[in-house]
């Protein structure tokens, strides 16, 4: 075995690095509000709030204007697409009443010509006492 003596031990000294420690910096408190800070602050608080509500009222009621002149202009929009309803009904009602009168004058003017070509032709028509027009439903009586 090997016998370790303690006078053959020599020290080793090892020089390490160092460094410097710097202190965590502290805060600074500010000092404590006073209580007519906090009512100074508040107060221009209060003032940007209402001059921001200012602004959004302007806002509005430009809003509001344009709506207006919006729906002005709808109504009258409205009133001349009725106002043109109102006429095209009573171009209608004209153009019916002429289509009547014509129609009326075309049944005329058939009438008078079967009767003009059934009085050459001999009776041949419905029977004795009047006439029929095929496809037209009339019926003549003599």
């Amino acid at each position: 075995m090997n016998s370790f003596v303690a006078s053959e031990v020599s020290t080793v000294h090892v020089e390490r690095p160092t460094a410097e420690i710097i202190p965590y910096p502290t805060r600074v408190r500010p000092p404590a509000p006073r209580p007519e800070d906090r009512l100074a602050r508040a107060l221009e608080g209060l003032n940007a709030a209402m001059e921001e509500q200012k602004a959004a009222v302007a806002t509005w009621r430009g809003a509001l204007g344009d709506l207006r002149t919006t729906t002005a202009g709808l109504g009258e929009s409205l009133r001349r697409y009725s106002g043109g309803l109102a006429s095209l009904g009573d171009d209608m009602a004209a153009l019916q009443a002429k289509a009547r009168a014509l129609e009326t004058w075309a049944v005329q003017a058939g009438a008078s010509q079967m009767g003009v070509s059934q009085a050459g032709a001999g009776a041949t028509g419905t029977g004795a006492t009047g006439m029929g027009i095929t496809g037209t439903g009339i019926a003549l009586a003599d």
